[in-house]
């Protein structure tokens, strides 16, 4: 998700690994960037 305050990404999915047969345990893992300082994003 992006909009003019930044962005949020998944960078690791579970459900994404097990789909192609990947045992992977870590659960979800996420990245996000503001483009102004003190921003706070929130995701549901």
């Amino acid at each position: 998700a992006e909009d003019h305050r930044g962005f949020f990404a998944r960078i690791f999915c579970e459900e994404e690994f097990r789909k192609h047969g990947i045992d992977f345990k870590v659960v979800q893992c996420n990245i996000s960037f503001n483009k102004r300082k003190g921003t706070l994003l929130w995701y549901k």
